[in-house]
């Protein structure tokens, strides 16, 4: 059973692909839905319409022109190797000058291969990884808004071995111009996985603790001049963690027509290491169907460690 559990750990690491990323709680480096991914998950200063609080949860706030509003995101993922990866979200602006959001993100591994001493299938296990997050945002003053996230996660590794944490997330946004926003934020703090394997093992089983890293993103968004109603944006994010791990993202969102945009971004490139970047594409394309503005969002990420690449879908609507 020793041998299970161990594996179980290894395969979990392996199968949700970033090799350079699994250090606990890695699965919500592989974004929030479609947009996010592919621009490269560089979204630390990026607000609006469906704004993203994981990376920043100041982004629930409106701030200078952008502001957002009620929105509903669903989102799936294809993926490779058994993996699943799963988004929900629900943002709401509040009067005069706050907001809020709430979501979750699901990713597992499924299918995983239960054999017995003598090599026989027993059953198949799977794992199960998700956070669930509250971000409450306030604008301050034009230029400024600041916001705090409170964040529940819970890991299920095996039968009668999980682990339950909670984190805290602080940001703010601060608008430079019409077209300038930058941001801060600080992520998962405190937050820490508590294993005990006594139920397994009885005597000869232990406690550890594994910390998720905290993660401080400084960040900027640049809206270019629209021509008519069709605008394109450029993001940056920079990130470190306390462990030392140093990365940068970049993005681009490019209005074709009204309503269709290209994007493209490049995830995790190392500045503390020689690991592979993840390069992704993907497009949104948004009409109004019955009163109720609709978009639909595609993203192709690059997956250089494994056997497949990923692809994610997201539908949004604003009710």
């Amino acid at each position: 059973m020793r041998f299970l559990v161990t594996a179980f750990i290894v395969v979990s690491a392996i199968t949700k692909g970033y090799s350079q990323s699994t250090a606990p709680g890695s699965f919500t480096t592989i974004g929030y839905g479609a947009r996010a991914i592919a621009m490269g998950n560089a979204l630390t200063a990026l607000g609006g319409n469906g704004a993203l609080t994981p990376y920043n949860p100041a982004l629930a706030a409106p701030l200078g022109e952008v502001v957002p509003t009620r929105n509903v995101t669903l989102s799936v993922g294809i993926l490779t190797l058994d993996r699943s990866l799963d988004f929900l979200s629900f943002t709401q602006p509040l009067k005069p000058h706050a907001g809020l959001a709430v979501g979750i993100l699901h990713a597992g591994v499924s299918r995983i291969d239960g054999r017995d001493a003598d090599g026989v299938h027993t059953v198949d296990y799977s794992t199960s990884e998700n956070q669930i997050y509250f971000s409450f945002a306030n604008q301050f003053t034009h230029n400024l808004a600041v916001g705090v996230s409170l964040k529940l996660y819970y890991y299920k590794l095996f039968d009668k071995l999980s682990s339950t944490t909670a984190a805290i997330d602080l940001g703010a946004t601060y608008f430079i111009s019409d077209a300038l926003t930058v941001g801060v934020a600080v992520t998962d703090i405190n937050a820490k996985y508590k294993w005990d394997t006594s139920s397994l093992y009885g005597q000869s089983g232990a406690s550890t603790v594994d910390n998720l890293p905290v993660v401080t993103r400084i960040g900027a968004s640049y809206r270019f001049p629209a021509i008519g109603d069709i605008g394109s944006t450029i993001a940056a994010a920079f990130e470190f963690t306390n462990t030392g791990r140093r990365l940068l993202r970049i993005g681009t969102e490019v209005g074709v027509v009204e309503g269709i945009f290209l994007r493209g971004g490049v995830d995790r490139i190392s500045l503390s290491g020689s690991k592979l970047a993840l390069p992704s594409l993907g497009f949104g394309v948004g009409r109004t169907i019955a009163s109720v503005p609709v978009a639909f969002d595609y993203a192709y990420v690059f997956e250089p460690y494994n056997s497949g690449d990923m692809h994610v879908l997201t539908l949004s609507f604003q009710p």
